[in-house]
Protein backbone atom coordinates (compact mmCIF):
# COMPACT_ATOMS: atom_id res chain seq x y z
CA UNK A 1 0.00 0.00 0.00
CA UNK A 2 3.00 2.20 0.79
CA UNK A 3 4.23 2.00 -2.74
CA UNK A 4 1.24 3.30 -3.96
CA UNK A 5 0.44 5.81 -2.30
CA UNK A 6 4.42 6.98 -2.86
CA UNK A 7 3.35 6.39 -7.01
CA UNK A 8 0.34 8.37 -6.62
CA UNK A 9 2.20 10.91 -5.01
CA UNK A 10 5.00 11.20 -7.39
CA UNK A 11 2.81 11.56 -10.22
CA UNK A 12 0.43 14.47 -8.79
CA UNK A 13 3.80 15.97 -7.73
CA UNK A 14 5.57 15.77 -11.31
CA UNK A 15 2.10 16.66 -12.92
CA UNK A 16 1.74 19.52 -10.89
CA UNK A 17 5.76 20.54 -11.68
CA UNK A 18 5.04 20.18 -15.44
CA UNK A 19 1.72 22.52 -15.35
CA UNK A 20 3.45 25.19 -13.76
CA UNK A 21 7.00 25.19 -15.89
CA UNK A 22 5.27 24.66 -19.04
CA UNK A 23 4.10 27.21 -21.63
CA UNK A 24 0.90 26.50 -22.37
CA UNK A 25 -2.26 28.25 -21.83
CA UNK A 26 -4.94 27.28 -19.02
CA UNK A 27 -7.29 25.93 -21.06
CA UNK A 28 -4.71 23.43 -22.56
CA UNK A 29 -3.12 23.07 -19.07
CA UNK A 30 -7.14 22.05 -17.95
CA UNK A 31 -6.94 19.49 -21.17
CA UNK A 32 -3.89 18.40 -20.47
CA UNK A 33 -4.96 17.57 -16.44
CA UNK A 34 -8.17 16.39 -17.67
CA UNK A 35 -6.38 13.58 -19.54
CA UNK A 36 -4.00 13.06 -16.78
CA UNK A 37 -7.04 12.10 -14.57
CA UNK A 38 -8.73 9.83 -17.39
CA UNK A 39 -5.60 8.29 -17.71
CA UNK A 40 -5.10 7.88 -14.29
CA UNK A 41 -8.84 6.66 -13.62
CA UNK A 42 -8.60 4.28 -16.18
CA UNK A 43 -5.30 2.52 -14.56
CA UNK A 44 -6.79 2.35 -11.40
CA UNK A 45 -9.49 0.92 -12.90
CA UNK A 46 -7.79 -1.85 -14.71
CA UNK A 47 -5.43 -2.71 -11.61
CA UNK A 48 -8.88 -2.95 -9.44
CA UNK A 49 -9.95 -5.31 -12.37
CA UNK A 50 -7.04 -7.36 -12.27
CA UNK A 51 -6.94 -7.54 -8.39
CA UNK A 52 -10.70 -9.12 -8.62
CA UNK A 53 -9.74 -11.02 -10.91
CA UNK A 54 -6.51 -12.52 -9.29
CA UNK A 55 -8.77 -13.20 -6.01
CA UNK A 56 -11.40 -14.75 -8.42
CA UNK A 57 -8.60 -17.08 -9.76
CA UNK A 58 -7.51 -17.95 -6.12
CA UNK A 59 -10.40 -18.49 -4.58
CA UNK A 60 -11.24 -21.22 -7.57
CA UNK A 61 -7.78 -22.90 -6.97
CA UNK A 62 -8.47 -23.01 -2.86
CA UNK A 63 -12.10 -24.53 -4.06
CA UNK A 64 -10.60 -27.55 -5.75
CA UNK A 65 -7.43 -27.81 -3.09
CA UNK A 66 -10.10 -28.45 -1.15
CA UNK A 67 -12.49 -30.41 -2.81
CA UNK A 68 -10.08 -32.77 -4.90
CA UNK A 69 -6.51 -32.39 -3.98
CA UNK A 70 -7.33 -32.83 -0.09
CA UNK A 71 -9.95 -36.00 -0.35
CA UNK A 72 -7.03 -37.40 -2.42
CA UNK A 73 -4.45 -36.80 -0.43
CA UNK A 74 -6.84 -38.45 2.48
CA UNK A 75 -7.24 -41.33 0.62
CA UNK A 76 -3.60 -42.03 -0.25
CA UNK A 77 -2.90 -41.43 3.65
CA UNK A 78 -5.23 -44.11 4.23
CA UNK A 79 -4.00 -46.49 1.79
CA UNK A 80 -0.85 -46.19 2.96
CA UNK A 81 -1.96 -47.18 6.73
CA UNK A 82 -4.17 -49.85 5.41
CA UNK A 83 -1.01 -51.37 3.41
CA UNK A 84 1.16 -51.35 6.80
CA UNK A 85 -1.66 -52.91 8.90
CA UNK A 86 -1.96 -55.71 6.42
CA UNK A 87 1.49 -56.05 6.09
CA UNK A 88 3.19 -56.23 9.46
CA UNK A 89 1.68 -59.70 10.11
CA UNK A 90 3.20 -60.98 6.64
CA UNK A 91 6.65 -59.65 7.21
CA UNK A 92 6.52 -61.60 10.47
CA UNK A 93 5.44 -64.33 9.35
CA UNK A 94 7.94 -64.60 6.59
CA UNK A 95 10.65 -63.56 9.05
CA UNK A 96 9.66 -66.52 11.33
CA UNK A 97 10.23 -68.97 8.27
CA UNK A 98 13.42 -67.62 7.99
CA UNK A 99 13.92 -68.41 11.54
CA UNK A 100 13.19 -72.02 10.72
CA UNK A 101 15.21 -72.44 7.24
CA UNK A 102 18.25 -71.01 9.47
CA UNK A 103 17.63 -73.38 12.17
CA UNK A 104 17.77 -76.10 9.31
CA UNK A 105 20.61 -75.20 8.07
CA UNK A 106 23.99 -77.14 9.39
CA UNK A 107 26.69 -74.69 11.04
CA UNK A 108 29.53 -73.92 8.66
CA UNK A 109 33.03 -74.72 10.37
CA UNK A 110 34.69 -71.58 10.45
CA UNK A 111 38.56 -71.87 8.98
CA UNK A 112 41.12 -69.46 10.89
Amino acid sequence: MGFLKGLLFGGVAGSITALLLNPQTGEENQQVVKELIEDFTDEVLTAKENIENFQTSKDEVMFHVENSLMPAIEGITQAVKDFQFQSEPRIKQIQEQIEVVQSHLPLEDVEE
